[in-house]
């Protein structure tokens, strides 16, 4: 049975690496990562589902076993294009957000929509109920 996510029957070896120009490359490049951004939301969405968030978008109904084969998918399809990129002589490129700033600027945003979770900013759209 061929599953869904064999790639293996897309073998990179027949054509000869860097055929590629510039703008091909580039194009290989983005898409690979756009592939990998994918399987991040993939692994989110497996790590969100057994999170204690009471806002929750995804029921767990994955089993451990099923989580488990998801994730070794990933890593073979991440293996797959790291392969991919290699053919054409190519790496990813290294991370260059730094965590700290990225967790910075998340809650940034967090405390500007806690601040318009006030009554003054909701004004504007109706009368807003008053303590009884």
């Amino acid at each position: 049975m061929e599953h869904a996510w064999d790639y293996s029957r897309y073998p990179v070896t027949r054509r000869k690496p860097r055929q590629l120009n510039e703008p091909q490359q580039r194009h290989l490049r983005v898409s690979c990562q756009y592939v990998d951004r994918l399987l991040g939301e993939i692994e989110s969405v497996l790590h969100a589902a057994a999170s204690k968030s009471p806002f929750s978008r995804y029921v767990a109904h994955i089993s451990p076993v099923q989580s488990g084969v998801i994730e070794d998918h990933i890593r073979r399809m991440r293996s797959q294009l790291i392969r991919t990129l290699a053919w054409q002589q190519m790496e990813p490129q290294p991370a260059e957000i730094p965590a700290r700033r990225a967790i910075h600027t998340d809650h940034c945003f967090i405390e500007i929509a806690i601040e318009e979770m006030r009554p003054s900013y909701m004004l504007d759209t109706a009368p807003c109920p008053t303590k009884q």
